[in-house]
């Protein structure tokens, strides 16, 4: 079920809850990125496709054409299942930006949110919504 999405706060909870986002759009990546969260990325532009390859993550990366049946859900699985390993390369890559990334976000919202940061262990149990950025 779709989660309202009210604030800043609710969107950063919301990634919090994901144990990997799907996502078309560059800032869910960006933001996705920028708190360890796992990415599968659906590319319509060519900076979407060179942020998951700046992460290293091409491979999480495919095109918005329509898709091969089962070639979305085979990504999500290989995120799913490696989503341990690839967290510390994820903020590793993310490192760089992050904090800007996440001044800007504040700066949009109002809101402080420097503390919000990546899990501190693996991944959240919680399922992942159908609802994001």
């Amino acid at each position: 079920a779709a989660v309202p999405i009210d604030s800043g706060d609710d969107l950063l909870a919301e990634h919090g809850r994901c144990d990997v986002v799907l996502t078309s759009r560059f800032h869910g990546a960006l933001l996705s990125l920028c708190l360890g969260r796992p990415v599968v990325a659906l590319s319509y532009e060519r900076k979407i496709g060179q942020l998951m390859a700046d992460a290293g993550l091409e491979g999480f990366c495919r095109g918005i054409e329509p898709p091969a049946p089962g070639e979305t859900a085979a990504l999500l699985d290989r995120a799913l299942a490696g989503a341990a390993g690839l967290q510390p390369r994820i903020l590793a890559a993310a490192s760089g930006c992050r904090e800007q990334v996440l001044e800007q976000f504040a700066a949009v919202f109002r809101q402080d949110v420097t503390a919000a940061g990546p899990p501190a262990s693996a991944p959240a149990s919680a399922p992942a919504t159908g609802a994001g950025p």
